[in-house]
Order: structure tokens, then C-alpha cells, then sequence
């Protein structure tokens, strides 16, 4: 009986270890204000073939 508690002990333990995370904290947002870094400029062929791909989802209804 002893073996089993201390067994059952140890693998709550075990299990509850994964339950921990380190360094998190409440981040903060402001409705409608963007905290990113600024999108890169799209080459004139980037542009061209992201219009390429979306006439093309446009098309699929």
C-alpha cells in the first residue's frame, strides 16, 4: 500500500511538470494598434503574382 502511494505520488509529480511554464506574462493589447515590425516593399513581380493568385481565389466561388 505504502509503494503504491509513493508510486502515485511520483507520477503526479512527474505529470504536473509539464504543466509549467517559465517566463510568461499578460501581454497587453490595444484594440486597432498594430505592435509588429512594418511589412517589408513587395518587388513588382511579388506584386504581379500575389494579383495572379488572388484573381484566381476570386474565380473559385
Amino acid at each position: 500500500m505504502r509503494v503504491r502511494t509513493i508510486g502515485l505520488a511520483l507520477l503526479a509529480a512527474f505529470t504536473l511538470t509539464g504543466c509549467y511554464e517559465e517566463g510568461t506574462s499578460v501581454i497587453m493589447f490595444e484594440p486597432g494598434v498594430y505592435k509588429g515590425s512594418p511589412d517589408k516593399p513587395l518587388s513588382a513581380e511579388d506584386q504581379e503574382a500575389l494579383r495572379a493568385r488572388m484573381s484566381t481565389g476570386q474565380g473559385r466561388q
